[in-house]
């Protein structure tokens, strides 16, 4: 069966985590470090724009890796496009049995650095736009599985995030669709890369984010524009009074 035949939903698990921040960086961070060059200003970005960002995998050393898994199992690159759109994310109850990401769950974890991310609320016909990060650390620590593929004559390492039923706050924020990244404790790092099946899918369950704060950011975010990746992108915004509703 050609691959436009298939069901999305057969195919793909789909969630909503779909740009976030990468924008400072420590020498502190786990696991090797040395060579990794952080796309700047790292303010904004995109998954739709496939931006090659930083993961870590079993090698315990950080490197940049495309945004959108591309499965091994795409060959031509109308697959490989087409599949790419829809894999920025991948629900964590169902990875293990959707074909874009079964293999890669249960042999290529990943980790996934960001300072924060970004994640719409629905009021009508008004969609705002939040930053989410950590209340008092740098970093947030999503989970993510990754693959590598053969792109024309290259050999290319993409991800895909993984994403968890909302609580807390983000229940709040993205209400419409009620998903939220699956981000790890520092302390389950090592456990995420390394540990059994039946591991990872514990720290995939949904937990009471009590460690997140979330400020209203600017509108014009909601334009598609390479003018986003700036730092007025993550500060927060206050409405003003005369501002008609969109």
């Amino acid at each position: 069966m050609p691959f436009l035949d298939f069901p999305r939903e057969v195919l793909f698990s789909n969630a909503m985590c779909f740009s976030y921040s990468v924008h400072q960086v420590q020498n502190t961070l786990p696991f090797e470090v040395s060579n990794l060059q952080i796309p700047i200003p790292g303010f904004f970005f995109s998954g739709f724009e496939h931006p090659k960002l930083p993961i870590c995998t079993a090698s315990e050393r950080w490197e940049l890796a495309q945004w959108g898994l591309i499965p091994a199992w795409a060959k031509t690159e109308q697959q490989q496009t087409e599949i790419q759109a829809l894999t920025l994310n991948a629900r964590s109850e169902t990875a293990f049995e959707k074909p874009a990401f079964k293999d890669a769950w249960s042999k290529r974890p990943c980790l996934i650095l960001a300072n924060g991310f970004f994640e719409w609320q629905h009021r009508g016909q008004e969609r705002i736009p939040y930053y989410i990060s950590h209340q008092t650390a740098t970093h947030l620590w999503f989970a993510g599985l990754y693959e590598d593929v053969k792109i024309g004559p290259q050999w290319q390492r993409t991800y895909t995030l993984l994403t968890t039923e909302a609580r807390g706050i983000m229940t709040e924020i993205h209400h419409t669709k009620n998903r939220m990244p699956v981000m790890l404790p520092e302390a389950n790092l090592s456990e995420w890369l390394h540990g059994s099946l039946a591991d990872r899918t514990q720290l995939c369950l949904p937990n009471d984010p009590d460690f997140l704060t979330a400020h209203r950011v600017n509108p014009l975010l909601n334009k598609n524009s390479p003018d986003r990746n700036a730092s007025w992108a993550i500060q927060s915004y206050q409405k003003p009074q005369t501002e008609l509703p969109f």
